[in-house]
């Protein structure tokens, strides 16, 4: 069956399915595969990793051996490898970054070389490849959160200072300016951030005084420059992550302090400012990390929460929670263990770098998705043909032979073919797009 889709523009949708090269579908398979890149230029920890508009990741500061390093250094995707880039003005660990507007990016606060806590902030511009020091905080503070607001500004809340802090601050990337907003209602440690379809920032979570682990979460309003509660999370936790989903929802996973390594994950609802528990993660882990990737959320590494020596401690596991049935699927071993490290999404790849696994780590690698008929089934979970589609796909990915195949394929155009047109080209119109990412 041909499907038309748009002007000129014709598909044969089986025959796309035919050339797809499969990989054999398993029980608890692996969703994707990691790939080695070249190494770092400089083995780091506690970083900061961000994909450019003009498509290359920067890495910056970040700490080694005690040091709070200045080095900085881009990754290219098609080469996949390393250069130096200009070197930070102030070494910093444990700060706050963001991608801001017009394409630069923020680094703030953190400790510098002298274990110090610094004020200072920095941005770097991709186009000369330098730094360049901008007004500084009100307060010096490290594992701090930072999120992008819908106006450009920069939000920055709580984190350690010579005491915990519940203060936020906003920068205005335009005027230079950082003005201090209304502080939150708890002093928040190694919380999260999430900015929310409204343009209302979610905080969940972190540790107080004495290394508590909090269960309650905040709203803040930058209209207002206000923070209200919302309903706490079902399980207090720290070092975790929560990444908005498609659906508008909010996907927090894992977190604690070692010894406590959380499987545990929940959905936050904004609009009705509800919690729900859902799928628990296949490992518990603190210190990893979560990229939302066509539709589902990727978690890699972290922690275990046991001692780190030789062999125990960081995770080489990563795992996948698809959305629409609320649970995790196994998405292969990275070929190193490693925790307080970063990702950044690269087109519909994942790259992660650097970290802790005893030592130090310079080794990065990259996720893609597998193309398996269990895969395909996923990316057709929203469509109203999806049981169908998936039944099909499934009888062509494990038929014994070529002539097999060509005939499932045949009864696969024949079901296209008796479809409503509209209803199913709109159908595969979307699934095609959604393939055309992962080829």
């Amino acid at each position: 069956m041909r499907i038309r889709f748009g002007i000129g523009f014709v598909v044969t949708f089986a025959v796309i399915l035919s050339s797809l090269a499969w990989t054999a579908d398993a029980i608890g398979a692996p969703l994707g595969t990691w790939t080695l890149t070249g190494n770092m230029l400089q083995p780091r920890g506690y970083h900061s990793m961000l994909t450019l508009r003009n498509g290359r990741v920067l890495v910056a500061a970040g700490g080694y051996q005690g040091q709070a390093l200045t080095t900085a250094e881009l990754y290219d995707p098609t080469t996949r490898a390393w250069s130096s880039t200009g070197s930070l003005n102030v070494g910093r660990v444990f700060h706050v970054d963001a991608l801001l507007a017009d394409g630069r990016v923020l680094l703030a606060g953190g400790q510098d070389n002298g274990a110090s806590l610094t004020r200072t902030a920095e941005t770097y511009n991709p186009a000369t490849e330098m730094w360049s020091l901008v007004s500084p905080m009100n307060q010096g503070r490290t594992y701090a959160t930072a999120a992008v607001l819908t106006d450009g500004r920069v939000l920055v809340t709580g984190g350690a200072g010579a005491v915990y802090l519940s203060s936020s601050e906003l920068y205005d990337p335009v005027a230079d300016l950082w003005t201090l907003t209304q502080p939150m209602a708890a002093a928040r440690v190694a919380a999260a951030l999430t900015l929310l379809p409204n343009g209302r920032v979610l905080v969940t979570g972190g540790y107080g005084p004495g290394g508590v682990l909090l269960a309650s979460a905040e709203i803040f309003d930058p209209v207002t420059g206000t923070w209200t509660s919302t309903q706490n999370m079902r399980t207090a936790r720290a070092l975790h992550t929560a990444t908005l989903l498609p659906s508008g929802k909010v996907l927090v996973a894992g977190g604690g302090l070692d010894p406590v390594a959380l499987s545990s994950a929940e959905l936050y609802d904004p609009s009705s400012g509800s919690w729900a528990d859902t799928g628990p993660m296949q490992s518990g882990r603190n210190g990893h990390t979560a990229t939302l990737v066509l539709g589902m959320v990727l978690v890699a590494g972290g922690s275990d929460g046991s001692p780190h020596v030789p062999g125990s401690g960081s995770l080489a596991s990563t795992e996948m929670f698809d959305p629409s049935t609320e649970t995790w699927v196994n998405a292969g071993d990275m070929s190193t263990p490693r925790y307080h490290f970063a990702a950044a999404l690269i087109g519909n790849h994942v790259l992660v770098s650097g970290g802790l696994s005893f030592n130090y780590l310079s080794s990065a690698e990259e996720f893609s998705l597998a193309v398996t008929s269990d895969g395909i089934c996923r990316l057709a979970a929203s469509l109203s043909t999806a049981d169908a589609i998936c039944a099909h796909v499934k009888s062509i990915a494990t038929a014994p032979n070529a002539s097999a195949k060509a005939g499932k394929l045949e009864a696969f155009d024949n079901f296209l073919a008796a479809q409503s047109g509209e209803s199913i080209a709109a159908d595969l119109a979307a699934l095609l797009s959604r393939l055309a990412q992962l080829l």
